[in-house]
């Protein structure tokens, strides 16, 4: 009977092995997927986080800008309170723009003059690292000092176009 009793239970538990296996899969699998889940939760926690910080850093720079314009912005609600004429506020608001814009154009003018200036430094520098060699070449050295009084020339009457302009 001990014999019959023990094939009994061995019977009964390679069907609950079978079972336990396949629970312990389906655990792994959840317990896995519930990883990502939070993994990308904290992703986007944190994308929104950011946006919020960036959304928040135009607003001050938006008050900014109003402030010094000097339109008056009320801190209890996000709506900016204008005194005056909405058509004449818009009409400035485009001015602006355009200013910006003319500012941004000089800029990257003023830029390029600046690498340009910086090129024929580092070019002049290197001519004059090289001036005993350029003894033997004379005219390549004077055609390279006329190059480079042509150039300077054009770069201060830029400067002072530029300066004129303000």
């Amino acid at each position: 009977t001990l014999a019959r009793e023990l094939g009994d239970l061995q019977a009964a538990v390679v069907p609950l092995r079978k079972d336990n296996a396949r629970l312990v899969r389906e655990s792994n699998a959840l317990h896995q997927e519930m990883l990502r889940r939070s993994a990308a939760s904290v992703e986007g926690d944190a994308a929104a986080r950011e946006q919020h910080v960036e959304t928040r850093r135009t607003l001050a720079q938006a008050r900014a800008l109003l402030g010094r314009h000097k339109i008056r912005w009320d801190g209890e609600d996000d709506e900016p309170h204008v005194a005056g004429d909405e058509d004449a506020l818009k009409r400035r608001i485009r001015d602006l723009e355009a200013q910006a814009d003319s500012d941004k154009q000089a800029r990257t003018r003023l830029e390029a003059l600046a690498d340009e200036r910086y090129r024929e430094i580092e070019r002049l520098t290197a001519l004059t690292a090289g001036a005993a060699m350029a003894a033997t070449g004379g005219a390549r050295a004077t055609t390279d000092a006329e190059h480079a009084v042509a150039n300077l020339t054009r770069q201060v009457d830029a400067l002072n176009e530029q300066v004129n302009e303000n």
